[in-house]
């Protein structure tokens, strides 16, 4: 979907007598101001009126998701006067916020600016708008340049609402005995919630937690562990029939603390980069791993369900594989590069925030991963998914491919969801040549060999991956 080509149109023209809608009696358009640009804000700044012309958002508008609407002005001479901005919809719904004149607006000062908030349940099809900026008493009416548009409604399409789904599957840690669980309390999830909202490009989110999952395993700071508990995840997303569009979290607690388990550096989260196909990814993989531990928890989350989304790396942080990293990504650093606005904190968000694909912080989400999450969500909502092209389980074995150059296998003849990732040629036994299905890790070197049922007589098989030559008994 191309977001610069939206279309633009004026609806009605409205006569003196509807402005009825936008001005009460004992108010009139503030002489001495002119509008000078519209804004909206369900995340990133997304410009939708400059000067007096329309303009094509190049961001996803979102039905269903709260926006702020924020008017840019020049005042000259009327800096300190209270006045009133209202927003009309042609549905006939109004909504106002009130403020002081500045001399002129300036982008980064909020208060400089008049700002009105619109429910997202106002904004259903498209938003067509109309805006004025009022004085209290009864002014002029030729006062033109406090409203945009002169005449009628400015009209831009709004993208689909969308619900995200999370399922949280919450790993209870018995490899030191202590049983310990993460966070899946009420407030906790509120608190996750809150985050995808200020985040993700959704109108709403909805999280539901897994019944807990004990495990045994040990799952060390190093990745040592993590394999195991991701090819349990996979099992569970893919035998429970969850949708295309649902997205499962594996979570847990390894050690007491953050500070415990990371003392000498550690992983956080990791799942496979879902980028094969770009458009949808493999659904099967819409699946991640992160730690429970309060002060990571959230970004985390966010993080590797965006890497399962297919977004790689914003390059910012130490660490980072070279290869991870996006190289499409446009600003330096990892930054996000302009305005956006937190819809749960009602404040700005400065352009140096770091994206939250990046390894630096504070994080939030950049105009380009908006877009990029929106679009890949769309194209599995919209039936993008080459289903009659996948066949639904495809048997199989599994080698996994550790870091530190190793490599195990981990299950036989068992029933996979088909995967597609990168073909690997696989050497079976001492002659047969069988091709196999490569996913790297977003954070760790290595990753998933999916390989065609062998069958009992082959207990070996050899493929190269990055150059180095992998042999791996049964």
């Amino acid at each position: 979907m191309k977001y610069a080509s939206l279309s633009l149109a004026f609806l009605v023209a409205c006569s003196n007598g509807s402005n009825d809608i936008l001005i009460d009696r004992g108010m009139s358009l503030a002489e001495g101001v002119t509008i000078t640009r519209v804004a909206i804000y369900q995340g990133p700044e997304a410009t939708l009126a400059e000067n007096g012309v329309a303009a094509a958002p190049d961001l996803p508008l979102i039905a269903g998701r709260d926006a702020l609407l924020r008017v840019f002005y020049e005042a000259p001479g009327r800096a300190g006067t209270p006045v009133t901005a209202r927003v009309g919809l042609a549905s006939e719904e109004s909504f106002e916020g009130a403020g002081t004149l500045a001399e002129v607006s300036a982008e980064g000062d909020i208060t400089s600016t008049l700002n009105i908030r619109i429910p997202g349940d106002a904004l259903v099809d498209s938003l067509d708008y109309r805006v004025v900026i009022l004085d209290e008493g009864n002014g002029s009416e030729e006062a033109l340049g406090a409203m945009h548009p002169d005449e009628g409604f400015e009209s831009h399409p709004l993208e689909p609402a969308h619900v995200f789904k999370v399922t949280i599957v919450p790993y209870v840690y018995n490899a030191d005995g202590s049983g310990r669980a993460p966070d899946t309390s009420a407030e906790a999830v509120a608190s996750y919630r809150e985050r995808f909202m200020q985040l993700y490009p959704i109108s709403d989110v909805e999280i539901t937690v897994h019944d807990p999952v004990q495990w045994s395993g040990a799952i060390q700071p190093n990745g040592t562990g993590w394999q195991e508990v991701g090819f349990n995840l996979f099992g569970l997303r893919n035998s429970e029939g969850a949708s295309d569009d649902e997205y499962y979290y594996g979570m847990f607690n390894p050690s007491a603390s953050a500070d415990q388990f990371c003392a000498g550096g550690c992983l956080l989260g990791v799942t496979l980069l879902n980028n094969d196909p770009v458009t949808t990814g493999d659904p099967n993989l819409n699946l991640a791993l992160g730690v429970g531990f309060p002060e990571w928890v959230e970004d985390t989350m966010l993080h590797e369900i965006g890497h399962a989304h297919g977004r790689p790396h914003a390059p910012c942080g130490q660490g980072l594989d070279p290869q991870s990293i996006d190289a499409s990504y446009p600003y330096s650093d990892g930054k996000i590069g302009a305005l956006a606005y937190d819809l749960v904190g009602s404040q700005l968000v400065e352009p140096d925030a770091a994206d939250i694909m990046s390894y630096c912080y504070p994080q939030w989400i950049s105009e380009y991963n908006y877009r990029n999450f929106w679009t890949r969500m769309d194209n599995i909502r919209g039936g993008g998914v080459a289903r009659s092209a996948m066949p639904a389980t495809l048997p199989g074995d599994l080698v996994f491919v550790e870091g530190d150059g190793k490599a195990t296998w981990a299950a036989s003849g068992v029933e996979l969801p088909y995967i597609s990732g990168a073909s690997v040629d696989v050497r079976a036994g001492f002659a047969e040549q069988v091709e196999g299905r490569f996913y790297r890790y977003d954070h760790l070197p290595g990753g998933w060999l999916v390989l065609p049922e062998l069958g009992e007589d082959v207990d070996t098989v050899s493929f190269e991956i990055d150059g180095k030559l992998h042999t791996v008994s049964r």
